[in-house]
């Protein structure tokens, strides 16, 4: 009996460990009355059990840059579920992977860098990002993600064919180059997983659709691992996902 008083008072004390880590009121034992004695033997178990829930808890790392905003909308889903006009835009349009050949800040702008990046054409593709007051210009080097038939407009008097996708965090004080794994071809069309469409070049947008990308961005979130996404479903190449730094649930443009 004393054995078994131990064990139901042990069990008691880890079912109220795993109500308050749950965050849900304590529930009556269902072992019934335990006597005082065997309450009173057992007092140092529970209150250590549930200390020890609290530190674990407390061990849990905060999401550093994690919008929470868009992490309570978040849902992971599949290609069935997401939404159609999120799907139909992303057809239309033409991510690809580039590479940034070299930047070079525009005179008279604190904001603008203008990029030549290859996206596996004969010639290199100019570019301009405004991101001079979040991203060192020695930052930015390397493959990234590029959205490649928009129609070409001039900013500055620059003329930009295209646009460098980024995450943000909520107040845009962070943002962040999408980077494809290095292995990733230049050039290669970035997908949606599970959604299977052609390599080939797709046309630049007409004025109809000028700025139809403007339609896709309250989809394209971040997830908890950084990848980017459309509506919860993952970008992939060939090589893997698209990731920023460290971003979580962060807005996409």
């Amino acid at each position: 009996m004393k054995h078994f008083r131990k064990t139901t008072a042990l069990l008691d004390a880890t079912i109220r460990a795993l109500e308050t880590d749950l965050g849900v009121a304590a529930s009556k034992s269902p072992f019934g009355a335990v006597p005082s004695a065997s309450l009173s033997s057992n007092a140092t178990a529970t209150t250590s059990a549930i200390k020890s829930t609290e530190e674990r808890k407390a061990a849990i790392p905060v999401a550093k840059n994690e919008n929470s905003e868009n992490k309570e909308k978040f849902k992971v889903k599949t290609l069935a579920e997401i939404n159609s006009v999120a799907k139909d835009v992303f057809e239309r349009l033409d991510f690809r992977v580039g590479k940034l050949e070299s930047v070079e800040k525009v005179p008279d702008s604190e904001k603008l860098y203008k990029c030549k990046i290859d996206v596996g054409e004969a010639e290199p593709r100019q570019i301009c990002a405004g991101v001079q007051q979040y991203i060192p210009i020695d930052k930015m080097t390397g493959k990234i993600m590029v959205a490649a038939n928009l129609k070409a407009r001039k900013l500055a008097g620059i003329p930009s064919q295209g646009m460098v996708l980024m995450a943000s965090n909520a107040d845009h004080t962070e943002v962040q180059l999408l980077r494809p794994a290095d292995d990733t071809p230049l050039g290669e069309r970035v997908l949606l997983e599970g959604f299977d469409l052609p390599q080939d070049r797709v046309p630049t947008l007409t004025n109809k659709y000028a700025k139809i990308i403007e339609d896709l961005k309250p989809f394209m979130l971040t997830d908890n691992e950084c990848r980017a996404t459309v509506d919860g479903l993952l970008m992939t190449t060939s090589k893997g996902h698209i990731k920023c730094a460290d971003l979580t649930f962060a807005s996409i443009s």
